[in-house]
This record gives C-alpha cells, structure tokens and sequence, in this order.
C-alpha cells in the first residue's frame, strides 16, 4: 500500500507532509513525497523515521524532469541523501493550471510562506511551469532518464509506460 504524491499537506495539518509521513510508516504503508511538498523531503523522511526506530520506512519521491538537467539531477540526490528508496517520475501533469493568481504574482505556492520545500532552495528554475511553457516532449524519455544514472544509487528498476 502507498499514499500517492500530493502537495499542500499544511493545509489540514501544522506540519504538513512530516504528520503524514509518520502516519504512513506507522501503518507500513510507502509515502510518495511530492516534490510540491511544503516540507523538504529529508524532513519528511526523518519523520518517517521517528515513527518506525527500529525499521526504515519507505519514502518514494515524486518529480518532474526539469528542463534544466542540473536541477533535476539536484533534486534527485537531495532524495537520495534523505534516504528516498525510489524515484517516481510523472509526466501526466507537467503544467500548473493558469489562474489570476498564478498569473498575476508568478507564484505556484498555494498560500505565503508555503513554497514547495524541496525544490524552493535549488533554483528558481525547479518549479512547476505555467500551462503556456512545454515541459516534457519528445526529448522526454528513456535517454534522459538514463542519464540520472550517476546520481540515481543502484539499478533502475520498475520502469513503467503505458
């Protein structure tokens, strides 16, 4: 069982992802954190850890290949220095609807103060894009993905398409 990625966790809880990283891995269930989260992905592992000590919880992260291949490959070994187990890597929804929110102000947080953690440090380029800007494309695929080899530890395994 797994909780599929989702952002914004501050919004029921103070804590945000880090309370249900906890409830996950007490359960023994796999949390797949976004990397829209609004705590960094080495903090919701760590919570992740308080609450199963004598286990290593599995944490999964969620990402979108960045146009820029430094920033992707920043954010995947932040994953991997937080002790991440797996990569998951969506392509269904690249884009960031275009609201008079977004388009006013440039943001893609859902409220001030509340950026997406992981990738809010690492550039001003990891964000995800507005609905106008191309994201995946043809130069998406098994090559660009191989290329994360270097900082990826292990074999990849599990590559699903439809």
């Amino acid at each position: 069982m797994f909780l599929s990625p989702t952002a914004f966790h501050k919004l029921m809880d103070p804590e945000g992802e880090k309370a249900t990283a906890r409830a996950a891995a007490g359960a023994g269930a796999i949390m797949i954190a976004s990397m829209a989260a609004t705590v960094a992905v080495g903090d919701i592992a760590q919570a992740a850890r308080t609450a199963v000590p004598e286990g290593r919880p599995d944490i999964w992260f969620q990402m979108y290949i960045q146009p820029d291949r430094d920033v992707t490959e920043a954010l995947v070994q932040r994953a991997t220095d937080a002790g991440c187990t797996a990569l998951v890597v969506t392509v269904d929804s690249p884009v960031l609807a275009r609201t008079n929110a977004t388009s006013a102000t440039g943001s893609t947080t859902c409220r001030p103060g509340w950026p997406a953690r992981t990738c809010a440090t690492c550039s001003q380029r990891a964000r995800p894009r507005p609905a106008d800007r191309d994201v995946g494309g043809p130069a998406l695929g098994t090559p660009r993905l191989a290329a994360l080899d270097h900082v990826v530890a292990g074999d990849p395994q599990g590559v699903l398409h439809p």
